[in-house]
């Protein structure tokens, strides 16, 4: 592998180099590990003979060396993470609600609910609001749990303590049932 004491030739490109370098100067071969070992250069796809990784154009022949492309890469990325957020949000299920009123307390909006099969539990989220001039020391919304044959297999609760006048209350109820399609807000009360 030398040719000399201080000079040392690129197997791979025949060029001399100092017997101090690692690499080759030409072609970029490490020349400190056993030959078996050394990876395989990059070649133009032109002329078929080795290039340096930093050329613009091949040396022997002028051929443009295209490099690849950051864009593409860049394509892959976002294409990952559209799937990612889609698999994501596919957890989640959206009911709009119409206004589900008791007096002056009313259920709007979107409720959103997540349903986890492996354990049969539903978590259902939303608002609820007191329009009303008075507190409520206490208020609970109910809702009704179905599956796709429409068949109700759960109910799922959630309450709060003390809802003052024009207050808005983001609950989370939560039930216990497998195989849930659809919830119904089903009751909406406050005392």
């Amino acid at each position: 592998m030398t040719g000399g004491n201080d000079i040392m030739i690129c197997p791979r490109c025949n060029r001399e180099n100092n017997n101090t370098n690692n690499v080759c100067y030409n072609c970029g071969l490490p020349l400190r590990i056993a030959p078996f070992m050394q990876p395989q250069a990059p070649m133009c796809p032109n002329c078929h003979n080795f290039i340096n990784i930093k050329d613009k154009k091949c040396r022997v022949c002028n051929y443009k060396i295209k490099k690849k492309s950051r864009v593409l890469n860049i394509i892959l990325v976002s294409i990952i993470m559209i799937i990612a957020i889609a698999l994501v949000c596919s957890v989640f299920d959206y009911a709009s609600i119409k206004e589900k009123s008791m007096g002056n307390l009313s259920a709007e909006g979107r409720i959103k609910y997540k349903t986890n099969n492996d354990i049969g539990s539903v978590t259902i989220t939303g608002k609820v609001v007191n329009h009303s001039n008075k507190s409520y020391s206490y208020v609970q919304i109910t809702f009704g749990l179905y599956n796709s044959s429409g068949e109700k297999v759960g109910i799922a609760i959630a309450n709060t303590l003390n809802l003052s006048s024009g207050e808005t209350w983001s609950y989370e109820a939560v039930g216990i049932a497998k195989n849930v399609t659809r919830v119904k807000v089903e009751e909406l009360t406050g005392h």
